[in-house]
């Protein structure tokens, strides 16, 4: 069973950190900035990823893109909070919420995996995908690509086992003509 409360940092919310916002990472300032259209575009990508809240974006010396914590609400109400904007998605969003760094500045980790059962939508029908940091909408080819993936590999699936089916109802008639030969 993973821990999904941590005293501290765990190696996991560090190396997410240290990265900059993209197609795997999203930073949310406060619990009110996360929408189900955040969730929907994250299980509608590739890889799926992750959005830290109660992390903002600063800018470091260098110019780059840094991050600061500012912590928020953690505990029942949160996570219910965020479960309840998953179930609401259609269909429901399968995500993982962890407490991260409870003994100063808490903040949350949303762990969103990649989903088979794409393409997910918000309650008011919005379709989003995430691409180089941005939520996208999708468009009917990404949408039919999409499909196409999921029904080829069904497809192939039925075929693979229409197949054996078929070579074990040749080899059975084979060894009958063999013993009907033979009689």
């Amino acid at each position: 069973m993973n821990r999904q409360t941590f005293r501290g940092i765990s190696n996991r919310g560090r190396r997410l950190l240290a990265q900059q916002e993209g197609s795997q990472l999203d930073f949310k300032a406060h619990p009110d900035g996360l929408h189900s259209e955040d969730l929907v575009a994250f299980a509608n990508s590739e890889t799926g990823g992750a959005i830290l809240i109660g992390v903002s974006e600063t800018v470091t010396e260098d110019g780059l893109q840094g991050t600061e914590i500012t912590g928020c609400e953690i505990g029942d109400s949160a996570k219910l909070a965020i479960l309840n904007r998953a179930s609401a998605c259609l269909p429901p969003v399968h995500v993982e919420i962890y407490f991260e760094n409870t003994s100063e500045t808490p903040f949350i980790r949303i762990e969103i995996p990649a989903s088979a059962r794409r393409p997910h939508c918000t309650a008011s029908g919005t379709y989003k995908v995430r691409v180089d940091g941005r939520n996208l909408a999708m468009g009917p080819s990404e949408m039919l690509g999409i499909f196409m993936d999921r029904e080829s590999e069904k497809f192939f699936k039925r075929f693979a086992t229409a197949t054996e089916d078929l070579k074990k109802t040749v080899e059975e008639l084979r060894e009958s003509l063999r013993d009907n030969k033979k009689c």
